[in-house]
């Protein structure tokens, strides 16, 4: 998949012809804000769709391929391999910043940028409502296991829930790798001894995609689109994917009718979990 700034060098982004130094900085801050505020995509298969409308995919089951004992100038041959039909229908999402040249004209920010920079910052929060949801479908997320959706032992998330929805992990040979917690869970799990030394991260990742540290050495990432009293403990190179049809992409235009300037943005994508057993929805009560 192209970067949106090859996309926009190309002028693919872009119907108009404006400089190039419009497009670098329209692109720019968009991007940028919407990889300050994304949390999911970290967390799961980016995978490009690069023609047609829906991805097929036939996954093999797991478990499915069994291993034999071969004698001596036998045959190995495939035993008993099934697979299930994943598909995935990318849907198009996007907005319209618009600004009159009297707020431009009379504002002391740059509002535009500002625009722009909320733009960015709407639509990653729009994949991370995507990949979530994906995780919390009945028919295909964790819930569709049983053993993959409980609640908490007490009002608050705590130690023995955590190790609770590694152990489902685990018991499904799977690792667990993150868990993906709201604020208010965060606070949480702030206050118990055990993890204490969580406030002492020392890493970048703190101030740049939700990161908020280490709880029994998995990393654990802070959500505001993860609903309050939801927690999530996965295993990210299992758990789930994001398909993008069409990336990020952005049209600056001009209306000397209204006498104003903006900028369209859209992007076409779903989110499918990939498998259900490597992941656990735990629900505080």
């Amino acid at each position: 998949m192209k970067t949106l700034q090859e996309l926009a060098d190309e002028g693919i982004l872009f119907k108009d012809h404006e400089s190039e130094l419009i497009k670098q900085q329209i692109v720019s801050t968009i991007k940028d804000a919407a990889q300050k505020k994304n949390v999911g995509r970290g967390l799961v298969h980016v995978i490009p769709l690069r023609e047609g409308s829906t991805l097929d995919w036939d996954k093999a089951d797991k478990d499915s391929l069994l291993v034999r004992k071969i004698g001596e100038g036998a045959n190995s041959r495939l035993t008993h391999e099934s697979y299930t039909k994943i598909q995935s229908t990318p849907e198009k999402y996007g907005g319209t910043v618009k600004i009159t040249q009297e707020m431009i004209e009379d504002s002391n920010f740059p509002l535009i940028d500002r625009q722009l920079k909320q733009a960015g910052r709407e639509m990653a929060k729009t994949e991370d409502t995507i990949i979530f949801n994906s995780w919390a479908d009945a028919t295909t997320g964790f819930p569709s296991n049983a053993d993959n959706a409980f609640n908490s032992n007490g009002t608050e998330l705590g130690i023995i829930d955590v190790t609770n929805a590694m152990q489902v992990i685990e018991d499904a040979d799977y690792e667990p790798s993150n868990y993906v917690i709201n604020p208010k869970q965060i606070n949480e799990l702030r206050q118990i001894d055990t993890f204490v030394e969580a406030d002492k991260v020392g890493d970048r990742r703190t101030f740049q995609n939700g990161f908020v540290g280490k709880i029994f050495g998995i990393d654990a990432v802070k959500s505001t689109i993860l609903a309050a009293d939801t927690a999530y403990v996965i295993d990210k190179e299992e758990a789930g994917m994001l398909v993008i049809r069409r990336p990020l992409t952005i049209t600056k235009f001009n209306d000397p009718i209204q006498d104003l300037v903006g900028a369209s943005f859209t992007q076409r994508m779903s989110a499918r979990t990939i498998e259900s057993t490597a992941g656990v929805k735990v629900t505080v009560q």
